[in-house]
């Protein structure tokens, strides 16, 4: 007689494999979680795939599995424990199930080979916890201090396939992918200095319609970023790199069913210069009390074509830098020295209402300063002017060119 005709395994108790040469895992379907130590120590684990019957993963159910270089998760799985991968040393992958609503405290602590995080696409929400490190303080005694989930993994690579939040504790919120640049040295100044991740790559699913308060605060990005075509909101400080990536990338596109743009939610990004706006009318895209046009501080704001005036004119727009594809390109011929402004006047155009200009001829200081009160133009051709150089100065901050050319 077989002996699976005599039992079925439907669970396993904590710590079951605790510190064993296990090498490979068959679960039958008859077991639906994976209880807390269950595989822990287990150095002889390398490669594990879980049945779709799994729901959960128990607190450090895999923690200090420092050979473990890849797990294929449950497409049921719902909850990842605390710990639950923590020391995970050679973990290069992880790939976060569609259904998996909760990732509970430190789960990836300390998996400084994960390269690589996918966030399946999904309609859950996903809630991260955060995780701690303890670390020798300013007076030489260990303390503990949090950063975010995936904070200690050096992610390049990552897809965000759903809506996906931080954690919270006390009065703080850790967003997933913050780290702690410096953690502390004896007599040092401690390990307060908090960073994001260096990000090659981010990618988001067409199911994510909020990101969400800090997601990617403080991270190195490297790739232009396109927003998902369902975002509805993008919570403060949501999109605020690290000053290094300035520059980084010069036009973003708002998708036309974003609502609501919290303030400082494009922070610190000072490179971008083309933000397009929902093309609604009356225009604005969100209602008074959602929106600030300070999130659009040096930034310029691209509208449906021949809609320009209509937010040049608008009480939450007229401020900002507007730039309409259907504007005409005004060329003005200066003949003589010291005349643009008459002769802007003279084509029927007053100076703070161009906004793409040419000019030809040879230009004198005075209408360097005609130039410089010009704080609509977004668009200057002096491809055909007369000078060897810029006059100092002839732009200020209140001048915004997107589109120069000077031979």
């Amino acid at each position: 007689m077989n002996v699976n005709d005599l039992f079925t395994v439907v669970g396993l108790k904590n710590g079951a494999f605790w510190n064993t040469t296990i090498a490979t895992i068959s679960l039958p379907i008859t077991v639906t979680e994976i209880p807390p130590h269950t595989f822990r120590f287990c150095y002889g684990l390398k490669h594990v795939e879980l049945n779709n019957c799994i729901t959960s993963i128990g607190e450090s159910a895999f923690r200090d599995c420092r050979y473990l270089e890849h797990i294929e998760l449950s497409d049921e799985l719902l909850y990842i424990g605390e710990a639950a991968f923590a020391d995970c040393w050679k973990l290069e992958s992880i790939s976060i199930p569609s259904k998996v609503q909760e990732i509970a405290n430190d789960a990836f602590s300390w998996c400084t080979s994960l390269t690589s995080v996918t966030i399946e696409d999904g309609e859950v929400d996903l809630h991260c916890g955060y995780s701690w490190i303890r670390s020798m303080s300013h007076d030489d005694n260990y303390d503990m201090e949090a950063r975010g989930i995936f904070g200690d993994c050096p992610i390049d690579t990552l897809y965000i396939g759903r809506n996906i939040y931080g954690g919270e504790w006390g009065n703080n919120y850790y967003p997933p992918f913050l780290g702690l640049d410096d953690y502390g040295t004896p007599g040092g100044d401690g390990y307060y200095l908090q960073e994001g991740k260096f990000l090659n790559k981010v990618t988001f699913g067409d199911n994510v319609t909020v990101i969400s308060k800090q997601l990617l605060y403080k991270c190195y990005m490297y790739d232009y970023i396109v927003l998902p075509p369902g975002l509805t909101t993008i919570e403060s400080e949501a999109l605020s790199f690290s000053p290094s990536t300035y520059g980084m990338q010069r036009e973003l596109v708002l998708p036309e069913t974003v609502t609501t743009i919290e303030c400082d939610a494009f922070k610190n990004w000072l490179g971008l210069s083309v933000v397009y706006a929902n093309p609604i009318v009356p225009p604005y895209p969100m209602s008074p009390s959602q929106f600030d046009t300070s999130i659009f501080k040096d930034i310029a704001v691209v509208v449906p074509s021949g809609s320009g005036n209509d937010y040049r004119t608008h009480e939450f727009w007229k401020d900002l830098s507007i730039i309409d594809p259907s504007d005409d390109l005004l060329t003005v011929n200066v003949k003589t020295p010291g005349t643009l402004y008459s002769r802007l006047l003279s084509q029927g155009y007053q100076a703070n209402n161009v906004y793409k200009l040419k000019l030809k001829g040879v230009l004198n200081e005075d209408d360097w300063a005609v130039l410089k009160g010009m704080n609509k133009l977004y668009e200057l051709d002096l491809s055909e002017i007369d000078c060897e150089e810029l006059s100092s100065d002839f732009l200020n901050e209140d001048v915004l060119l997107y589109n120069f050319k000077f031979s």
